[in-house]
């Protein structure tokens, strides 16, 4: 009982200490750039950063200063997650995307992914100098952080500049879907390593850029309009090809395959379908954005093997123009 009160008073007083710690060094900055007002490129960082890491069925302390510390503090400011103790660990450097922490040069040096094109990353840094300065934006190779790779903590979602909340892939089992459904068109996607997000409306932008990341599903439902009819759509889907069309909300696509959609074609039917037409157009591997389609029409590509990244839908009344880029 000794034994056991004295491990909780080490243990409660350990937590009080931190919590100190992070308070002093914290207030609550959510986007980037008040991180970087913060810790602007050619200041220094010379705190240390103190997790807490799961051993053996319990908690080990983490003390992780320089390079280390500093990513590891931008990833908790940034997603309010302590990276030992929560994040995903792989050593998959094609899996690397923003806002993951990538450890490697033989465990010698840490960095905080920012961005994600191809083959290349932006990263934040400190200690690179062995001064332990702060640089932001710095471009580096997949090649050059695979060399001497050591870990790569995975984020909850992918970091963006304009901080959309991407539902986090742990969570996704037990999501709540806390977006209101507007009147009109709306749509959300499956996304490698995210999971469903929220619902997107009237020409939002449903996926991810700038992530390098696969749409895998997508569901599509229109709401309170006066007309009767249905949205109908179907996918081409990579290793399988062309689904059946499904409508109002189903899913059209695969969840847990891990198999990326390489097009897909909308249509309305009824009533609706003669008071509008229906325009998407879709964000593709290797192309960006492409030319807007309509009622039925092919988006993407098919025999190419480039995957869907992001789309937007949009309702237009019957023989208006398309829409511009948005």
């Amino acid at each position: 009982m000794k034994k056991f009160l004295g491990d909780f008073s080490l243990t409660f007083v350990f937590m009080l200490f931190m919590l100190i710690i992070f308070t002093k060094d914290s207030q609550a900055a959510t986007t980037l750039s008040q991180l970087q007002t913060q810790y602007p490129t050619g200041s220094r960082w010379t705190a240390t950063y103190y997790g807490l890491k799961k051993v053996n069925g319990g908690y080990a302390r983490v003390i992780a200063s320089e390079c280390a510390g500093f990513a590891a503090l931008m990833y908790n400011r940034y997603y309010d997650f302590d990276p030992y103790e929560y994040a995903e660990e792989t050593r998959d450097i094609n899996r690397v995307s923003a806002g993951d922490i990538v450890r490697y040069g033989n465990n010698a040096h840490s960095v905080w992914i920012l961005s994600r094109d191809g083959d290349y990353v932006q990263v934040a840094e400190c200690n690179y100098d062995l001064n332990c300065t702060v640089r932001w934006y710095q471009t580096k190779s997949l090649s050059e952080l695979n060399n001497g790779l050591t870990y790569i903590y995975k984020a909850p979602y992918v970091l963006d500049d304009i901080k959309s909340y991407y539902i986090s892939s742990r969570d996704n089992q037990n999501r709540v879907e806390n977006t209101v459904l507007e009147s009109g068109v709306n749509y959300r996607t499956h996304v490698a390593e995210i999971g469903w997000q929220n619902y997107k409306q009237n020409g939002d932008t449903a996926g991810t850029l700038g992530a390098s990341l696969r749409l895998e599903g997508i569901e599509i439902k229109l709401k309170d309009l006066p007309e009767s009819g249905y949205i109908l759509y179907s996918t081409h889907i990579q290793n399988i090809g062309w689904q059946d069309y499904v409508k109002n909300g189903k899913m059209s696509g695969t969840s847990g395959r891990s198999l990326r959609l390489e097009a897909i074609k909308i249509r309305l039917s009824g009533e609706v379908e003669k008071k509008y037409d229906i325009y998407y157009r879709v964000h593709s591997q290797n192309i960006g954005w492409m030319g807007w389609a309509k009622n039925g029409e092919i988006a993407g590509t098919a025999g190419f093997g480039y995957r869907l990244e992001a789309i937007q839908i949009k309702l237009v009344n019957k023989n208006e123009s398309a829409p511009g880029n948005m």
